[in-house]
């Protein structure tokens, strides 16, 4: 039974156009490189995704994918019980060294009625400290989100990467 709703139509919609400006962006920073587009299917229900990978002068490996996945069982439930999810991830891996690798990630599952939407992101800094990044780094989501919910989710993340 696929899980039809107005939300998860505006979700897909909306993590498809950020993809593709994620892929835009990355693809400005790049001469003569372009993603490569690898369709998949998933194989215990309906759906499937998208994996695009860049290789190119900047990026080693730039990963930008989405997916959009359902079916009558929840992936760990012993009860049918239909589900829905979909989600951007990206993953970077620069060719300088003294770049770090930045993974991000954004997920919308449905089940039963009830949806969840979340992700995070996360520098790697490969043993190359630079507090000018890292006050950057920090900046951008104490801006977005306002002292209170960046303190919140500061501490669960380093709680959680401990």
């Amino acid at each position: 039974m696929k899980l039809e709703s107005e939300r998860k139509n505006k979700i897909i919609s909306f993590l498809k156009e950020l993809r593709s400006k994620i892929k835009t962006e990355f693809e400005t920073l790049e001469e003569s490189s372009r993603f490569e587009l690898s369709p998949w299917k998933y194989k215990k229900g309906y759906g499937g995704g998208e994996i695009s990978v860049l290789r190119g002068d900047i990026f080693e490996k730039a990963a930008v994918n989405w997916s959009g996945v359902g079916g009558d069982r929840f992936p760990g439930s012993d009860q049918d019980t239909p589900f829905f999810a979909t989600g951007v991830s990206l993953i970077t891996h620069m060719k300088n060294p003294f770049l770090p690798t930045v993974h991000m990630n954004i997920r919308y599952i449905e089940k039963a009625g009830k949806f969840w939407f979340g992700g995070g992101y996360d520098l790697t800094p490969m043993g190359f400290n630079d507090d000018q990044d890292t006050k950057h780094f920090h900046s951008i989501p104490k801006n977005v989100l306002g002292e209170d919910l960046y303190q919140k989710f500061s501490k669960q993340a380093r709680e959680y990467f401990y």
